[in-house]
């Protein structure tokens, strides 16, 4: 790889932290007054926004910073993440020292 392992792990932070706060500014076009009166948010106009904010994320994504890169190059920094954090979620479980108690639910 070409020292770019960094792009994918910080583009998908900057990406996570944008789209909440773009949830949060425009969460407010999901939200129904009911006829009693009280305010709820509007599901189906929750999940339209979300589906868009994704697909503008991806885009941005596909079409201006990875789009030099390879698959290997691309894939490779979060499939390390996921694995470093599955082996640190899942080493509790095999320690012996801690009592089954804990470990069962």
């Amino acid at each position: 790889m070409k020292k770019t392992w960094w792009k994918v792990p910080l583009y998908c932070i900057v990406a996570s932290w944008v789209s909440f706060q773009l949830e949060t500014i425009l969460g407010r076009w999901t939200l129904v007054t009911l006829p009693d009166g009280s305010l709820t948010t509007d599901f189906t106009r929750w999940r339209v926004m979300e589906a868009v904010l994704l697909a503008a994320i991806v885009c941005v994504g596909g079409f201006l910073f990875f789009r030099r890169m390879t698959r290997k190059e691309i894939f490779s920094p979060p499939l390390f993440w996921l694995f470093l954090m599955w082996r640190l979620a899942s080493s509790p479980l095999r320690c012996s020292r801690w009592p089954p108690s804990i470990l069962v639910g």
